[in-house]
């Protein structure tokens, strides 16, 4: 909790849908989204894949497909981030921001529905650092650093949380040997490592049933 990974809405999602399936009720995920709009900002994981997301509305903007075949090696910075306060601080965004933010999830809608990597990559590494004057990462420069060293993909930032990772891309010639390499320099930060790795919908048997979409 609090550490922008969206356990509170994990959770909550979890639990309308393992009451769903006890009732043999088909409970889809846009009723699942309205019925989280009485309670807290959220996100878009009651939808299969990656989505482009309004938090606060609580409202899908675009389903932008699955992108399997991603490692994120992560630390956590330590502490926690109520996402509610955090939510409610007003944020003065510039103008230039606002448009490059734009750009950005133009952008990213783009490339993950054509599987560009790399500039899914540098479009989160550009996110990160970004991001920084809003939700500081210590570590943001070591991990750079890092992820050119070992030919990364780009950084990631949880937002509204306390974590940091580099993306690692499975399908590169060398990945078990930048992998090892990542989760050694990594460790070096502060001894303790996470990895997450990205999911594929058509490798999962219960959502193609379900129809989550």
């Amino acid at each position: 909790m609090g550490k922008g990974l969206s356990s509170s809405t994990a959770d909550l999602v979890a639990a309308a849908r393992a009451v769903a399936d006890f009732y043999n009720i088909n409970l889809s995920s846009d009723v699942i989204e309205d019925i989280l709009k009485s309670i807290e900002p959220s996100d878009g994981i009651m939808y299969p894949g990656v989505t482009s997301y309004y938090h606060k509305k609580i409202e899908k903007i675009d389903y932008l497909g699955c992108l399997p075949g991603l490692t994120i090696v992560s630390i956590d910075e330590g502490g926690i981030v109520d996402t509610i306060k955090y939510n409610q601080k007003v944020k003065e965004f510039l103008q230039s921001e606002k448009e490059t933010y734009k750009d950005l999830l133009s952008e990213l809608t783009y490339n993950i529905k054509i599987k560009n990597y790399e500039r899914i990559g540098e479009i989160a590494t550009q996110s990160s650092i970004m991001n920084q004057k809003y939700n500081y990462k210590k570590n943001l420069y070591k991990l750079l650093g890092i992820c050119e060293e070992v030919g990364g993909l780009g950084v990631v930032t949880t937002h509204s949380g306390t974590c940091i990772g580099i993306m690692i891309n499975q399908f590169c010639d060398d990945y078990e040997k930048k992998i090892k390499l990542t989760k050694e320099k990594v460790s070096e930060i502060n001894g303790i490592i996470d990895v997450f790795y990205s999911w594929d919908l058509q490798s999962d048997e219960y959502f193609r049933k379900k129809n989550y979409i």
